[in-house]
């Protein structure tokens, strides 16, 4: 499963919880493949970043640079 499918799918699960239309059991269960989903997606990151530490040089150090988000150079809102 790729991230972006993970995360479409965890978007689907939020509309259709925030929905008054389903009951106490299909909520649970939704809720269940959430938590799973979160746990594909964290993985898929924290393998993301380590192929990221070895493109850089693989060292145990975190340089943390700003992340420029457009064409113009402008910074996003929520970068940190």
């Amino acid at each position: 499963m790729t991230l972006e499918t993970a995360l479409d799918r965890l978007n689907e699960i939020a509309v259709i919880m925030e929905s008054d239309s389903i009951g106490l059991s299909e909520s649970v269960a939704l809720y269940e493949e959430g938590t799973k989903l979160l746990s594909v997606c964290t993985e898929l990151l924290s393998a993301a970043e380590a192929q990221v530490m070895l493109a850089r040089g693989g060292g145990t150090s975190v340089i943390l640079e700003r992340f420029v988000c457009s064409e113009k150079g402008e910074e996003p809102d929520n970068v940190y």
